[in-house]
């Protein structure tokens, strides 16, 4: 089983091979988890389960970007529909 220092290193090496800028650290992983599951539609309470995460407080840290992508998309949704003549003529 690789430990905490093991998972870093190869965050890291990656992160390098990639390109990446250096302040890449592997709790990043944990927030994009948690950021896909909600973007692809999970029930939030599941992610939240699933993350072990007690406070609601701290699960809209791991879920604020998405949330904001939901919210512009959602954004850019209605207004295709309010040009296409989906909410009637204007």
């Amino acid at each position: 089983r690789m430990g905490y220092k093991g998972v870093y290193n190869c965050i890291k090496d990656l992160a390098e091979l990639a390109e990446l800028d250096d302040a890449i650290h592997p709790h990043q992983l944990r927030h994009t988890f948690g950021t896909q599951l909600i973007l692809e539609g999970m029930n939030p309470e599941f992610v939240r389960r699933l993350m072990r995460i007690k406070s609601m407080n701290v699960f809209g840290r791991y879920t604020k970007r998405a949330l904001e992508l939901k919210a512009k998309e959602s954004f850019y949704d209605t207004l295709q529909a309010s040009e296409s003549g989906l909410f009637g003529k204007r």
